[in-house]
C-alpha cells in the first residue's frame, strides 16, 4: 500500500452519465464535493477539456473554507478523467486524480485515485474522500 495515495473502488445504482455529470458539471459538483456532511458548496468552475482548468471553494459546517484547483490532463467521455490537483491552502504541492468509470451489473463502477499527496500534508485523504463519496452516492441515490 502506498501511503501517499488512496484508492477507492465504487458502485453507484445509476448510468455511467449520471456519475460523469456529478464529476464534469459545476452545479451537479456544488451538491456533493467537500467531506463534511453538513457543509456545503460555495463555487465552482470547469473548463472540461485537456488543458482546461477547474477550481472548487467548499465551507465545512464549522465555517472553515478550502479551495482546490488545478488542470486536466487526460478525458475520454464518459470513462476516464485524470487531473492535477492543487490546494490553496498547501501552495506549491501538486498531485494527481484519476477517476475511471465503467458499466457494471448495478449500473457504474467507479475507480478513484488520488496519488503522489504530500506526506506533509495536514488533509486525511482516506477520510475526506470516504466522507465526500457518502455524500455523492446519497446525491445520486435521490
Amino acid at each position: 500500500m502506498n501511503l501517499h495515495e488512496v484508492n477507492f473502488e465504487l458502485s453507484f445504482p445509476v448510468p455511467v452519465a449520471t456519475i460523469w455529470k456529478a464529476w464534469t458539471d459545476p452545479e451537479t459538483m456544488l451538491k456533493w464535493i467537500g467531506s463534511d456532511p453538513n457543509g456545503k458548496g460555495l463555487k465552482a468552475s470547469i473548463n472540461l477539456k485537456v488543458g482546461g482548468e477547474y477550481e472548487f471553494t467548499f465551507e465545512n459546517s464549522d465555517g472553515e473554507m478550502h479551495t482546490n484547483y488545478g488542470t486536466y490532463l487526460e478525458i475520454v467521455p464518459m470513462t476516464y478523467l485524470k487531473y492535477d490537483f492543487h490546494w490553496v491552502s498547501e501552495p506549491g504541492y501538486t498531485s494527481y486524480v484519476v477517476v475511471e468509470l465503467s458499466e457494471d451489473d448495478q449500473g457504474t463502477k467507479m475507480y478513484f485515485t488520488h496519488s503522489s499527496l504530500s506526506p506533509e500534508s495536514a488533509h486525511d485523504y482516506q477520510y475526506g474522500w470516504g466522507r465526500t463519496f457518502e455524500k455523492l452516492a446519497t446525491l445520486v441515490a435521490g
